[in-house]
């Protein structure tokens, strides 16, 4: 995915377990348009991503540049995407969403008080509003859920209540506060989470999809389910105000994009925290986040590919799960500098 503008703009919101808080304070309303444009149409030649205008909250900047970037994806794709908080859509942005066909994320916790880490009780309701406006407008819309310490018990419920309306949605969870669940409850959450979506249903829930994607072999999977670089991260090359392009903002080396990835970390883990896992070539050890280290919620990981991978050998998609021979990838491993492998296992 190319992401625009993450961690180059401002917000108008200060949520508790924001990752990017550190960064708001510190953007500014400066950027060159044409440098952003170049690099899109320079990174979407080569990888043919996506591309979503993000944030800070990008409905704060000045309608005409909303509709800059989103003709610019229009334009290469047929299509545009935005992240967004809800809380300014209006009917001017609305008619940029038709125009450019934008496929909208919206961030929300759930109803009031669970979404209380983001917004009051007026304000959750005033973005309860806008989702329903989006959806009278035929406008398709993801709602982006964090799982934490004040909601992850009702998330089910509010999707089960939102999904009259809203047929996508997206449950991350975070891993840095103090806010943040343990690996055993978010392991329960996904579980119901997969009995809501393996019910015949016509609504999809991720991250469910992914592990299921992940496990029958198809590639359309989640970031976080892919051998990811963390000084290459494909699936997440943010362009900066002034046209930089660097790496997902999870990742710790906050360095350059470099085009090239080494795959240093995913033969680290194969020899060391993943080795002889079963579910090695579904997960990759998870999350960059965590660089040369295992994600912390591996133990999650683990039980619901466990629990689904079940379920889809009762239903015969196929007959046992372990690491097929024939599909492990097979990296060029490249070390750099005075790295030599020697001190990582």
């Amino acid at each position: 995915m190319i992401i625009l503008l993450e961690g180059s703009l401002k917000c108008d919101r200060s949520c508790k377990y924001c990752y990017q808080k550190i960064l708001h304070s510190q953007s500014t309303s400066s950027y060159d348009k044409e440098a952003i444009a170049r690099v899109v149409r320079f990174l979407y030649k080569k990888y043919r991503d996506g591309i979503v205008l993000h944030g800070g909250e990008p409905l704060l900047l000045p309608l005409r540049d909303i509709e800059y970037f989103l003709r610019l994806s229009y334009e290469l794709s047929g299509k545009s995407a935005i992240c967004t908080n809800g809380l300014l859509i209006n009917e001017d942005h609305i008619k940029l969403f038709k125009k450019y066909n934008t496929s909208v994320s919206l961030s929300i916790d759930g109803f009031h008080p669970q979404n209380i880490l983001r917004c009051n009780k007026e304000e959750t309701r005033r973005v309860l509003e806008n989702i329903s406006i989006l959806s009278d407008e035929n406008i398709f819309v993801t709602l982006m859920i964090v799982a934490h310490k004040l909601n992850y018990n009702y998330i089910p419920e509010f999707i089960a209540r939102m999904s009259r309306i809203v047929k996508s949605f997206k449950v991350n969870h975070e891993g840095f506060t103090s806010y943040s669940i343990s690996p055993t409850i978010l392991y329960l959450l996904w579980k119901k989470l997969a009995n809501m979506q393996i019910l015949p249903s016509d609504i999809s829930i991720e991250p469910i999809t992914s592990f299921v994607n992940s496990l029958l072999g198809i590639p359309d999977v989640d970031c976080f389910l892919t051998p990811c670089d963390p000084f290459c991260t494909e699936r997440a090359k943010r362009v900066l105000g002034n046209g930089r392009i660097m790496n997902c903002y999870f990742v710790p080396t906050q360095a350059s994009y470099t085009f090239k990835p080494s795959y240093k970390r995913y033969y680290i883990l194969e020899r060391r925290d993943c080795r002889n896992c079963k579910y090695w070539n579904y997960c990759y050890g998870g999350c960059a986040a965590y660089l040369y280290h295992k994600d912390k919620y591996c133990y999650a990981y683990y039980k619901i590919f466990d629990y689904l991978a079940n379920f889809l050998h009762k239903r015969c998609y196929f007959t046992e799960v372990f690491p097929n021979e024939d599909t492990i990838l097979d990296f060029t491993f490249q070390f750099s500098g005075r790295d030599s492998g020697a001190d990582f296992w």
